[in-house]
């Protein structure tokens, strides 16, 4: 790997595409953790950085992905951050908290789910994403004043290929912020299976 130095003082890791970079630590705990770093160009020029990790408890039927892919071209990078959550059938009334309640742990969200959803989801294997994007515009304000065009949160919840579109119950989202960011303009949108923006 090649630690690039930009102009205006920034950097990023190059990759070579042609080597797979590849690392795998046992925790403590027992659980394993894969990290997988990637550069690609697009064919219109766009360098695409990728680094993404998977834990995976087999004892427990849990596996956790976070993947990190800032995406530049010209003075534009976009960053997005995905976090998934997949539970086996066993794990999903394993991990529901005393009160029944079932709680998971996305990043920089945290989504918790209800008794009767928690008891919806029994016998089911489980998997719930959340992305997280930001959109930072004029590579020459970095590092300095980092301006947020966009920051947009989307939820996938699915039970083995189908999507959950009724919880049987509901499910209270955390989204973690810092300190002075203005939250008067947050939106929150369900999308209905019609496609459209409820």
């Amino acid at each position: 790997a090649i630690i690039v130095r930009n102009p205006n003082g920034s950097t990023y890791t190059q990759f070579d595409p042609t080597t797979t970079y590849k690392s795998s630590v046992t925790n403590p705990d027992g659980s394993v953790t894969t990290e997988t770093p990637s550069e690609t160009e697009t064919s219109d020029g766009t360098v695409v950085v990728e680094n993404t990790k998977v834990n995976t408890q087999e004892d427990k039927g849990i596996t956790t992905t976070n993947t990190v892919k800032t995406e530049t071209r010209d003075d534009k990078v976009t960053k997005t951050e995905e976090n998934k959550v997949e539970l086996s059938s066993t794990a999903v009334t394993s991990e529901s908290t005393t009160e029944g309640n079932l709680v998971l742990d996305l990043g920089s969200v945290t989504v918790d789910f209800s008794k009767d959803a928690a008891t919806n989801f029994k016998g089911k294997n489980l998997s719930i994403s959340s992305v997280v994007g930001k959109e930072v515009s004029s590579m020459e304000s970095l590092p300095g004043d980092v301006k947020e065009v966009a920051l947009v949160i989307s939820f996938d919840l699915v039970s083995g290929q189908s999507q959950i579109h009724d919880l049987g119950g509901t499910a209270t989202v955390t989204v973690f912020y810092g300190k002075g960011q203005d939250v008067s303009h947050v939106a929150i949108w369900h999308m209905g299976d019609d496609g459209k923006l409820i």
